[in-house]
């Protein structure tokens, strides 16, 4: 491949995850502009809290640490070294992933439970 090709391969590339991420801003729009009509807004309140720290931790997770570890599978199998690239994507699911699963999933039962419990009407 000449540099001439990776050049316009790299921009072509760009220029789509450009114009998807503007789609999903309008997107985003399109619902949370009705949904702030919707509801009260104290519960508007509680979403934007909630979808901040969401949004957060969604791009950490899917910004960096899958980007290096299919850089290091392709890498170690682009060199013929298809072992390291197995060893690479299985130590990747390792069973250290499994506790902050079950961790992160109690963390969201609790706080859905201690959101039930905050906005209970007295008689």
């Amino acid at each position: 491949m000449s540099e001439s090709q990776k050049k316009s391969t790299f921009f072509g590339g760009a220029a789509i995850l450009a114009v998807s991420a503007i789609f999903v801003k309008v997107i985003g729009a399109i619902y949370r502009i009705p949904l702030g009509n919707i509801l009260p807004d104290d519960v508007m309140g509680d979403y934007n809290a909630a979808y901040n720290i969401y949004n957060f931790f969604l791009t950490i997770s899917t910004a960096g640490l899958p980007l290096a570890l299919s850089k290091l599978v392709s890498e170690a199998q682009a060199r013929g070294r298809e072992v390291e690239g197995l060893t690479i994507s299985r130590q990747s699911k390792s069973p250290r992933d499994r506790p902050r699963t079950s961790i992160s999933a109690v963390a969201m039962l609790l706080a859905k439970g201690t959101r039930f419990w905050s906005h209970r009407r007295e008689m």
